[in-house]
């Protein structure tokens, strides 16, 4: 699915949604500079550079160079249909600043890269035309920042010093400066201060202008009035409109205020009267009576529109957190103007709930690269060393996963280093797990698209389910935390246009068997053992099989009434009266149970009766509720496969294989962020 920025107000809930739900969700990047390539690079030495100069050569590739296109799978379990669902989503995203803000920020994009990408189809205007915003987080604080300062007017502003030789600007100031004295003695309740406030040829212009009409009209009269001169008088008319014409022109341009004068109309204000306040127009200044609740409410008005600026221009940022387990603003549907359905702010809700406990693993491929340039993007400045870019990224993302040490995990120093592609095409017979691509997502079910990000985070994905699986059954890891036979309710014919398997690899999309709407997490029912069925249940049962009258037959397929249910009962249990297996009503009692007289209970007794012939104390509240069990049917059960899920998050299996990346081309080969967690972040 592709998200653009027209788009992302409304695609922004089922990301979430999907993003809380999932076990893990795979991702991809596509730059616009790499950092092998850096312009000015320092020559490497006769040796492979270590971990540290990686880190430092990839930091300042990141400090320069921009996210272009960011591509992300959501993969969840269906319990439901016994299979892995892929969502894959392709999001481009715009390096411009769409909303005002007090900063700028440049764009940077290298020969070699761009080269590549176009090589490989890639449209690099597309991030620019519709690419979704993104503020990093220190980006937002600064915006927030510079925003609040002006409007509290915590910025010294230095004043503008004029020159005696500045008649001009002089001038200018003295009319502004008796405009407002004298609009302080009227009752007028605004002053507008404009480029010829004070000039008295002002309305002598537009006088001018206005004689110009009238003689303008004049001309016309007298060209009707003389056929013989008409032509002429015409072509004066005309003339006479077009001066008017740009009379008028020049009378607007005459009030047009410039930024230079707004800045001097804004300094006198505040030197020399300090009971208005000045407030910019785009065509002029306009001068009020100072009033203290109206200005205090209009700061709060102008800051809460500069926050609602700033949650739009943070754009793809929103799902970045989402991913790493930061604040969403609860707001952020009313701000983005979102359309959705009318529960959309509910299931909203319920996503931001989801996304405080679930924290999906983040899977990447040969990641390195991309988790130093996602740091910079969305969340600041890197840090100088390593070990503390280690530190930081463990608190935002505790699980990581990458599909390259998976690949290469067992391999020694000579390495080929295979590609996405080449690894994907040789787990493509694997048939374990069963993976399935939502229909709702199916851009790529027909179609190969390398080195597009929506695509490669798909092959990830695949990679990763395949991979984990495979090294699972080899090491006899634990795949679930459920028994390995459960109990699966009896299952539909299937059908559907989703893509089986998830990925397309020059053979064409396989048959798929993926229900619509059948994505969802079912918990598993639990067997009912049959040799757990009290006799009890039983005799009821039975009881009720002889029990049956013309009445009930009639009434097979209605539904009955209060009344209906409580005459079976009285039925049922005249009819098994005085049975040898029957008992009295409230207790659980065997067949060989006696009374304190040696009679077995219910022989020579009526019908609720203890053996005294009184009624018993107690009331039908006091009976034990029983499921009534007729009409059901058994519910198949089915033995898991080995290799059906891949091992589950929290067992031993990640500590060997999770939160190391591949980093080839370096001493240490390889790079431990952090133990993997006991129990889920």
């Amino acid at each position: 699915m592709d998200v653009t920025a027209e788009s992302f107000p409304n695609d922004i809930l089922g990301l979430l949604i999907h993003i809380s739900e999932a076990e893990f969700v795979s991702f991809d990047l596509e730059l616009s500079g790499i950092p092998s390539r850096l312009p000015n690079r320092k020559p490497r030495g006769a040796g492979r550079l270590t971990l540290e100069d990686r880190y430092a050569e990839t930091k300042e590739g990141a400090d320069r160079y921009q996210i272009l296109q960011v591509g992300l799978t959501c993969v969840k379990f269906d319990y439901m249909a016994n299979k892995y669902v892929l969502r894959p989503y392709n999001i481009d995203i715009s390096p411009l600043l769409h909303e005002r803000l007090d900063f700028e920020r440049e764009v940077t994009f290298q020969s070699g890269a761009c080269s590549f990408l176009l090589g490989c189809g890639f449209d690099l205007g597309a991030p620019f035309a519709r690419g979704v915003p993104y503020l990093s987080r220190d980006e937002a604080e600064r915006a927030k920042k510079l925003a609040y300062d002006r409007i509290d007017k915590k910025n010294v502003i230095e004043d503008l010093q004029l020159k005696d030789t500045d008649t001009e600007s002089l001038d200018f100031v003295r009319r502004c400066r008796d405009a407002i004295s004298a609009w302080q003695k009227s009752a007028s309740t605004a002053l507008d201060i404009t480029t010829s406030t004070g000039l008295p040829n002002a309305t002598a212009s537009n006088t001018n202008a206005t004689a110009s009409n009238t003689n303008a009209t004049a001309s016309n009269t007298n060209a009707t009035a003389s056929n013989t001169n008409a032509t002429a008088s015409n072509t004066n008319a005309t003339a006479s409109y077009t001066n008017a014409t740009a009379s008028n022109t020049n009378a607007t341009a005459s009030n047009t205020i410039s930024r230079f004068e707004k800045r001097l109309v804004h300094q006198l204000v505040r030197a020399e009267f300090p009971d208005a306040v000045a407030v910019g127009r785009n065509d002029c200044i306009r001068i009020l009576p100072f009033d203290a609740a109206r200005e205090a409410d209009n700061v709060r008005r102008i800051k809460t529109r500069v926050k609602e600026q700033i949650a739009r221009q943070t754009g793809f940022r929103w799902i970045f957190e989402a991913l790493v387990g930061g604040d969403v603003n609860a707001d952020l549907l009313h701000i983005l103007r979102s359309n959705g359905p009318s529960d959309h702010r509910d299931r909203f809700d319920r996503a931001l709930a989801r996304l405080k406990k679930n924290r999906p693993v983040l899977v990447g491929h040969n990641m390195f690269t991309d988790i130093v340039y996602l740091y910079r993007t969305f969340v600041g400045p890197l840090p100088d060393t390593l070990d503390a870019f280690n530190g930081r990224l463990h608190e935002l993302a505790p699980r990581i996963v990458d599909t390259k040490y998976l690949a290469t995990h067992d391999e020694g120093d000579l390495n080929a280093s295979p590609t996405l592609e080449e690894i994907a095409r040789g787990l493509q017979k694997q048939q374990l797990p069963t993976t399935v691509t939502h229909e709702d997502h199916g851009k790529y079910n027909e179609l190969e698209a390398f080195h597009e990000a929506g695509y490669d985070s798909l092959l990830t994905a695949t990679i990763m389910l395949r991979l984990a699986a495979k090294l699972g059954a080899e090491r006899s890891e634990p795949t679930e935390s459920i028994e390995d036979t459960t109990v699966r309710p009896a299952k539909p014919a299937l059908g559907g246009e989703a893509s089986e398997g998830g990925i397309s690899l020059a053979q064409g999309p396989l048959a798929s068997n993926f229900p619509a709407g059948r994505d969802r997490v079912q918990t598993p029912i639990a067997v009912a053992p049959g040799s757990t069925l009290t006799a009890r249940k039983n005799r009821r049962a039975k009881r009720k099989n002889n029990a049956k009258t013309e009445e009930q037959t009639r009434h097979r397929f209605a539904t009955k009434t209060v009344f209906e249910k409580l005459r079976e009962l009285s039925v049922a249990d005249a009819a098994a009266s005085g049975s040898e297996e029957e008992e009295g009503e409230g207790e659980e009692l065997d067949h060989d149970t006696l009374h304190a007289n040696g009679n077995r209970r219910g022989q020579g007794q009526g019908q609720g009766e203890d053996d005294d012939g009184t009624r018993p104390t107690g009331t039908w509240a006091d009976e034990e509720y029983v499921q009534d069990e007729t009409g059901w049917v058994p519910i198949q059960t089915r033995a898991r496969a080995e290799m059906e899920f891949i091992p589950h998050f929290s067992s031993s299996f990640w500590h060997g294989f999770g939160n190391r990346l591949r980093v080839f081309g370096t001493e240490e080969r390889e790079l431990s962020i952090a133990p993997w967690p006991a129990q889920h972040a």
